[in-house]
């Protein structure tokens, strides 16, 4: 008869032993243990499970990992996801038809980011993700990772691009959707004037005349 490994305050993956199960002895099994589970719960495996690795919790572990499993199952045809897998192509794949304007710029992924979707999930739910947004890297020198990202809306999007174009207008810089915002005129009508040599404050306050060349300043401009 082999002799009994006594295993008494040993631990095991989440398992820690208090003491040999009693049952075991007066049944004349094999012995099995008395655990405490991190998660609070109690279970008698038998030793030889807990030497070789094949218990390693009171089945807490397994239902966790089968969560898991279930929601990133449920979340593979999301917008979120969709984001995430998009991100890391145009950053990693020299295939992908938007590479040259992120990966081979030197633009990448976080490591942290890069690997599991569900630390991207939850960084983009506390950084006030919706549907209507984008995600936006606030240096556009600078990867995607925490730190230099965000969801912000079209506009705040189309505001922070490398080649928006500002102007000086009562006395602060604002780009062209700015402008657009603050006037009755339509985007391309102030682009197209100042394209042509208008003033900003021209541009941006004239009114455009339905049937008149909206192009074209008065003489008194």
């Amino acid at each position: 008869m082999s002799r009994l490994i006594d295993l008494t305050g040993k631990k095991f993956g989440r398992l820690t032993v208090i003491r040999r199960n009693e049952e075991s002895v007066v049944n004349g099994k094999h012995a099995s243990w008395l655990c405490i589970c991190e998660c609070g719960k109690e279970c008698t495996p038998r030793g030889a499970d807990l030497r070789l690795g094949k218990q390693v919790s009171c089945g807490c572990l397994k239902n966790e990992k089968m969560s898991a499993r279930s929601w990133k199952h449920g979340m593979s045809r999301s917008k979120l996801n969709s984001v995430w897998q998009s991100m890391k192509q145009r950053c990693g794949n020299p295939n992908n038809k938007d590479y040259p304007g992120w990966g081979e710029k030197g633009i990448t992924v976080c490591h942290e980011w890069a690997n599991d979707f569900k630390c991207f999930y939850d960084w983009s739910i506390k950084s006030g993700y919706s549907d209507g947004s984008s995600i936006d890297r606030i240096d556009n020198g600078k990867g995607y990772s925490p730190e230099n990202c965000r969801w912000a809306t079209q506009t705040e999007q189309a505001n922070n691009r490398s080649d928006n174009r500002t102007f000086l207008y009562k006395g602060k810089m604002s780009t062209l959707s700015e402008l657009v915002r603050m006037s009755s005129n339509g985007y391309s009508t102030i682009q197209t004037r100042i394209n042509l040599g208008w003033s900003v404050q021209s541009a941006v306050e004239t009114p455009a005349v339905k049937g008149r060349n909206q192009y074209t300043p008065e003489e008194t401009l």
